[in-house]
C-alpha cells in the first residue's frame, strides 16, 4: 500500500471508530477468559465444541460435480490416455512448474455437438466491425443449411459401427468440420465451432500489414524488445481479442493471453484456452503481420472446478496395471519434461486439463531447436470423475 494512501485512510477514520476500539480493548482476551476457568474447564469446554462439530455430518465438497463423459474419446487414436511421441521446444518454459499450487481446475463442456448457428454469426460479424469491416462489406460462406440437410440423410441411414457407436458421436464429428468464412476485399474470417478464429491479410506480401519500424519483431531481438512489440500488437488490436488487460508470452510465436486473475490455475487455463497468436513475416526489410490466430473459450460451458492430482499421482497412474503395452510408462522413465495442458479436440464435449510426460525413450532425437521424445498424457482430474471409460490390452480407452 501506498504511503499517501495508508496515511489518508488513517486520517479519514471517525471519532466513533476509534471510541469503538477503545471499548473492545478494555475488554477480557479469550487467553484471559481460559485462564479465569482453569485448565480442567478450558479443557472441558474444547471438548463440548469437538463434541458439537462431530455431530455435523461430514461432506464432501465434490460430491456434487457431475461425472465427466468420455464417450466421444472412443474413435480417437489416444481414447481418454495415450502415448505418442512429443516435441520439446528449446528455450520454451513449461506453463506447469513444480511450485504451482493446484488443488482443483476447471472442466468445460463444448458446444461444438451442434453449434449455436446465430451466436457464431454475432461472433464473426463482430470481429470484423473490430477490424473496422462493416458488415455490409462482408461476404459470408454459411453451409449450416446444407450440413442440417447432410444429417437428415444420415440419420435416415444411420448405423451404429464403432467409430460412431452413435448417433450423436456421428453428429459431434459432422459439425466438428463446420465453419463460417466471411470475405471483405483482401481479408478473410474462417471462424470454426470451438471459436478458433483465423484471420488472414490476403495471399500476397502487398495485401499485408506493415508494422512500424520501430518495433523489433525478428526472432533474435532481446526479450525487452519483444515484448514491446507484442504490446503493440495487443494494444492495437484489443479491440478484437477483448483484452483490457493481457500477458505476454515471449518465445511462443507472438502469442498473448488474457491476463490470470493471480491463480496459478488461471494461468494455465488462460493461456490454454483464451490466447492470440500474430503471424509475423519479413520481407523486403520490413515486418509484415500476414495473419493472426484467435483462441476463444465463447464456445464453452464451465461444468466445475474439479480436484487435480498430483504429479506423483498422475505418474503412479501411467505406470500402474491400468496400463499396458506402449501406453504404460516404464517405472525408471527419464521424464525430460512435465507439462499440463487442456485438450480441446475438435467434436470433443468434454474439455479438461491434462498432465503431459516427455520421456527420453530409444527414439528420442536432439535437435538444434528442440527434442523428439515419447510422450505420455493422462487426465489431471481423478479417473473416478470420469464416466464410459474401461480398460483394454491398450490401456484406458473411452468405452464404445
Amino acid at each position: 500500500m501506498r504511503k499517501e494512501f495508508l496515511a489518508n485512510a488513517i486520517a479519514n477514520i471517525g471519532d466513533e471508530y476509534v471510541e469503538e476500539f477503545a471499548r473492545v480493548k478494555k475488554r477480557k482476551t479469550i487467553r484471559n477468559v481460559f485462564t479465569g476457568i482453569g485448565a480442567v474447564g478450558a479443557a472441558a469446554a474444547l471438548a463440548l465444541v469437538i463434541g458439537l462439530n462431530a455431530n455435523k455430518p461430514f461432506k464432501d465438497p465434490y460430491s456434487d460435480l457431475p461425472k465427466v463423459s468420455t464417450a466421444d474419446y472412443a474413435s480417437h487414436p489416444w481414447g481418454v490416455n495415450g502415448s505418442g511421441y512429443g516435441w520439446i521446444t528449446k528455450g520454451v518454459p513449461t506453463l506447469w512448474n513444480e511450485s504451482m499450487m493446484l488443488e482443483t481446475m476447471p472442466v468445460y463442456m463444448s458446444e461444438s455437438t451442434e453449434p449455436n448457428h446465430e451466436k457464431m454469426l454475432n461472433y464473426i460479424k463482430n470481429a470484423a466491425a473490430a477490424l473496422g469491416i462493416s458488415e455490409k462489406e462482408l461476404v459470408i460462406d454459411d453451409r449450416y443449411d446444407r450440413i442440417k440437410e447432410e444429417e437428415e440423410e444420415d440419420l435416415a441411414n444411420y448405423e451404429p459401427s464403432e467409430e460412431y457407436p452413435t448417433f450423436d458421436s456421428l453428429r459431434r464429428w459432422l459439425w466438428s468440420e463446420y465453419s463460417i468464412v466471411a470475405t471483405a476485399k483482401d481479408i478473410e474470417l474462417r471462424l470454426s465451432t470451438d471459436y478458433t478464429l483465423l484471420i488472414t491479410f490476403g495471399q500476397l506480401p502487398k495485401d499485408w500489414i506493415e508494422l512500424p519500424s520501430e518495433y523489433d519483431f525478428s526472432i533474435d531481438a532481446a526479450a525487452a524488445e519483444h515484448e514491446k512489440a507484442l504490446n503493440y500488437l495487443a494494444e492495437r488490436f484489443k479491440a478484437l481479442t477483448g483484452y483490457e488487460d493481457h500477458k505476454v508470452s515471449l518465445k511462443r510465436n507472438y502469442m498473448i493471453s488474457l491476463a490470470p486473475d493471480g491463480s496459478d490455475a488461471s494461468i494455465i487455463t488462460n493461456t490454454c484456452l483464451d490466447k492470440t497468436f500474430f503471424s509475423v513475416v519479413e520481407e523486403d526489410g520490413c515486418h509484415m503481420l500476414c495473419s493472426i490466430l484467435v483462441y476463444s473459450p465463447a464456445g464453452l460451458n464451465k461444468l466445475g472446478d474439479y480436484p487435480v492430482m498430483s504429479v506423483d499421482e498422475a505418474k503412479k497412474e501411467l505406470q500402474s496395471d491400468r496400463f499396458s503395452g506402449e501406453d504404460r510408462m516404464p517405472e525408471d522413465a527419464e521424464i525430460l519434461q512435465i507439462e499440463m495442458t487442456y485438450v480441446n479436440w475438435k467434436g470433443f464435449t468434454a474439455v479438461m486439463p491434462y498432465y503431459e510426460f516427455y520421456v527420453r525413450s530409444d527414439e528420442t532425437a536432439f535437435f538444434e531447436d528442440g527434442t523428439v521424445c515419447k510422450l505420455y498424457r493422462i487426465p489431471a482430474i481423478p479417473s473416478s470423475f470420469l464416466e464410459d471409460v474401461e480398460t483394454d490390452d491398450y490401456g484406458t480407452r473411452a468405452a464404445n
